[in-house]
């Protein structure tokens, strides 16, 4: 699927989106994703599993939800969503949003 700037829709959403300073190609994102996902894994296992994820992001056939396609490697935030426990009370309602700013 084309846009208006000839440009695939994919490629946008990786220029728009999550490209880091440096990154133009998802392919340039997935090294970035990859690299930091295997961190947590075992020493002698990272290197499989960070080409393995490469792979997998590159080709497009995962893709990671665009808060750890954007923040893998430049922050520590991946999650997409956050859980808030709010009683049903405006009082614990604002109280909770309070914390959460």
């Amino acid at each position: 699927m084309e846009s208006r700037s000839g440009c695939s829709t994919r490629e946008e959403l990786v220029r728009r989106h999550c490209a880091a300073p440096g990154e133009s190609t998802l392919a340039d994102v997935a090294a970035r994703v990859a690299r930091t996902l295997a961190e947590v894994e075992p020493a002698p296992a990272r290197a499989a599993w960070q080409e393995r994820c490469f792979e997998l992001i590159a080709s497009a056939r995962f893709l990671p939800s665009i808060p750890i396609l954007s923040n893998a490697g430049r922050s520590g935030q991946l999650a997409a969503c956050f859980v808030l426990e709010a009683r049903d009370s405006l009082e614990s309602i604002y109280t909770t949003l309070a914390r959460a700013a």
